[in-house]
């Protein structure tokens, strides 16, 4: 299917700062209203104040013609220590675009462009997945999806966010470059069922 598209790969903020044309961010805006009207279950983290694109190190998107196919940032945003990335934050797959295979898209085409943009900086990758079940995501994608050797899964529910819930605990694969002193909550599952919602 990526073969078919003609995709147009945009750069909405880089370095912590947007600095596309005010007409993508007037699309991505349009698109998380479309989301806040849905009974999408995770609607909320996908509102233009919960994006924080411009807390981004990258936030790119890929366009076909004039729709959002989707969309995904490196992040660290003053969460993680220095050289410590999210990536694929906040991945946004149009409806439009899905199919059964894994969404290709961010993986093989943005994921890529943005660790080019940042090797300079990185020390350790990560990406998580909210539910107990993200775990088995997680195994997924290293082996089939990633195309690269060394991720490796957490053996706990790791602390990605600054809160005391369910939601801020994850699995989380993850990739390291280089020594960062990083040490971040975790939890095991018997735990994690014990934390609100």
């Amino acid at each position: 299917m990526l073969e078919s598209l003609s995709l147009r790969l945009i750069n909405v903020a880089r370095d912590r700062r947007i600095i596309c044309d005010q007409q993508h961010v007037d699309l991505i805006r349009s698109e998380c209203q479309r989301m806040a009207a849905s009974d999408h279950r995770l609607a909320q983290n996908y509102t233009w104040d919960n994006l924080q694109v411009a807390e981004h190190e990258s936030f790119d998107m890929l366009m076909c013609d004039d729709h959002i196919v989707t969309w995904c940032g490196l992040f660290n945003g003053g969460r993680y220590p220095d050289g410590v990335f999210r990536i694929m934050n906040r991945l946004y797959l149009n409806p439009r675009y899905r199919s059964n295979l894994y969404p290709a898209y961010a993986r093989e085409l943005i994921y890529p462009y943005q660790r080019q943009q940042h090797m300079h900086n990185i020390k350790l990758l990560f990406l998580s997945r909210q539910d107990i079940k993200g775990k088995y995501h997680l195994r997924r994608w290293i082996k089939y999806h990633c195309g690269e050797t060394g991720w490796r899964l957490s053996k706990k529910l790791v602390q990605v966010s600054d809160c005391q819930q369910r939601s801020c605990y994850q699995y989380m694969a993850f990739k390291q470059f280089t020594a960062v002193d990083w040490w971040p909550d975790t939890v095991d599952e018997t735990q994690w069922l014990e934390l609100p919602q």
